[in-house]
């Protein structure tokens, strides 16, 4: 549901750029093209980083009972800190 938000506010974001960049006025309301442009970009790169720790959160649960996918899961609709802590507090799984 994350990603969702992120991909619909780059999109609006993006529109509003190239509309303001095809009239004479280049501002978007009170925000100039070039800093609706910057706010775009850091909400990009905050998802990014959220999924980069969802992922290595993953991994680290990977030989926990939740698994990859699991863990994973856990973290994108939680947190990866909270999931992390869960992961922490339980024991790994026994191979055989």
């Amino acid at each position: 549901m994350q990603l969702f938000y992120c991909v619909c506010t780059l999109y609006l974001i993006s529109y509003q750029c190239n509309k303001a960049n095809k009239t004479s006025n280049s501002r978007i309301g009170n925000i100039s093209v070039k800093y609706a442009k910057h706010i775009g970009i850091n909400i990009m790169l905050w998802y990014i980083a959220y999924g980069i720790a969802c992922i290595l959160v993953g991994v680290y649960g990977s030989d926990r009972r939740f698994g990859f996918l699991g863990s994973f899961l856990g973290a994108v609709f939680t947190t990866p800190l909270i999931m992390f802590l869960i992961l922490a507090l339980t024991k790994q799984s026994k191979s055989e």
